[in-house]
């Protein structure tokens, strides 16, 4: 299981979006967009993505197998029937012995057509089989439930995946949001810059330079407004793809990601607990030690019974047109060439291979959990730190500001303090979305991803 992280992607993917005003100033008054919220993003995942619809059948397909694990047990019925063209009759002259007299016994009896072979013979059957035991059954439709089952938790952890990748979609979308916001708040800020800069020049106390470092720095604000606007676009294309979404739509503040407040140990505990992948891991040791019994039990004899009734045109020498037999059978395969001794030391390896998986996948479960732990400390501490720089760097830019407006700082001062606040702010906004998802992303090494609230937390 790989735990999602957003600094993997393109920076243009995380500093963001089309802005929502910019949407409405096009779209007309009279249809406002469909709001999504992320409780709804789930389930139109649920109810439009593929994948979820793929999930579902691999547990009926499962479920199928316990079926066809069972159908060995069963009776098995088969019909045969035919017509055959030959080339002539055959018949036989026999005596009549059913008009002998025991009074006469010398008398001679008469004589009768038998019919051996019909010109057009037409013949039908009914076969029934039906295995009375077999050792075999025994590991094989225990394995057909857990098979079921791995399924089932399989698809568990592929539902589990989806909705954390719709989750964390539907963050980058809102925080793209914000990022357009304050892209915005920038080029205010740009903008009043090149006024009083402006000003200042009709008033001969600044230089064609200031004008020029205040009309760059409005350049680079529409700059990373229209690049936020495109990201916001992109994201909630990537969102929409994912839920099934069809036109325009909006999203609302996603709620608070619940903080998992516990040790570490604790957390390791409980993921052993709770992994579906573990889960399933320890259900594929059962199945490699019952293909072992299996292979033990081709050793031992099976038994069947079969029932077979059959229809001929043709009388001949019972003078009857059907007969049936029902047989007891037993097999027994004392000796095979040696490859059931064979397949015994492969489901051996197979066992021991099963048991070193779920080892490696504890190891892993431990290191995952471990990392997705500090990695969330780190991105906590660093949005309580980007919360203070911007606290300062607002302060810096209001006093730089101040001391522009009365000549005691140049327009470089000035246009150095916006770059930083820019900065900071934008840094906030990527610090809160990294910190939103390390949070789930811990919870999804735990094991216990669930969907969230939607109570506003920004």
């Amino acid at each position: 299981m790989r735990i999602f992280n957003p600094t993997s992607m393109p920076i243009a993917a995380v500093i963001l979006s089309l802005s929502l005003h910019a949407w409405a100033t096009e779209a007309p008054q009279s249809m406002p967009l469909t709001t999504v919220s992320l409780e709804e993003a789930h389930k139109m995942a649920a109810r439009n993505n593929p994948t979820f619809e793929n999930i579902g059948e691999q547990v009926n397909r499962a479920d199928a197998a316990i079926l066809s694990a069972w159908s060995m047990l069963l009776p098995r019925v088969s019909a045969t029937g035919s017509i055959v063209r030959n080339e002539q009759e055959i018949t036989m002259t026999m005596p009549d012995f059913s008009a002998f007299d025991p009074a006469d016994p010398g008398a001679p009896l008469p004589s009768e057509e038998i019919i051996m072979q019909e010109k057009w013979g037409k013949s039908f059957g009914l076969t029934a089989t039906m295995t009375l035991f077999d050792p075999r059954s025994i590991p094989l439709i225990k394995n057909a439930h857990s098979n079921a089952d791995k399924a089932r938790l399989e698809a568990q952890q592929h539902k589990s995946d989806l909705l954390f990748a719709v989750t964390s979609a539907y963050y980058q979308v809102h925080a793209m949001k914000e990022m357009i916001r304050v892209w915005q708040e920038n080029l205010t800020t740009a903008i009043e810059f090149q006024r009083q800069s402006k000003a200042r020049q009709g008033a001969g106390q600044s230089t064609r330079i200031d004008v020029l470092r205040a009309e760059i720095q409005v350049t680079n604000a529409q700059k990373g407004l229209e690049n936020a606007r495109d990201a916001f676009k992109m994201a909630k294309s990537a969102l929409a793809h994912l839920i099934g979404m069809k036109g325009d739509f909006e999203v609302v503040v996603p709620g608070e990601v619940p903080l998992i407040d516990t040790q570490l140990d604790q957390l390791y505990l409980r993921a052993l607990r709770d992994r579906v992948d573990l889960k399933a891991a320890a259900i594929d040791e059962q199945l490699a030690a019952r293909n072992k019994v299996e292979t033990w039990m081709k050793w031992l004899p099976s038994f069947d019974a079969t029932y077979d009734w059959r229809w001929n045109e043709a009388e001949g020498f019972a003078e009857k047109n059907d007969t049936w037999m029902f047989i007891v059978g037993v097999k027994w395969q004392l000796f095979d060439g040696g490859r059931r001794l064979a397949e015994m030391k492969a489901r051996q390896t197979d066992i021991r291979m099963a048991k070193n998986t779920s080892s490696q996948l504890t190891i892993d479960i431990r290191q995952e959990v471990e990392s997705s732990y500090l990695e969330m400390i780190k991105l906590e501490r660093n949005v309580e730190l980007a919360q203070k720089q911007v606290l300062l760097a607002e302060q810096n830019h209001a006093l730089v500001s101040k001391q522009f407006d009365v000549g005691l700082a140049t327009s470089l001062d000035l246009q150095n303090a916006a770059a930083e606040l820019a900065t900071q702010r934008n840094t906030r906004v990527i610090e809160r979305l990294q910190y939103d998802i390390a949070k789930l992303g811990l919870k999804r090494a735990v094991g216990n991803y669930h969907a969230l609230s939607t109570t506003a937390h920004r």
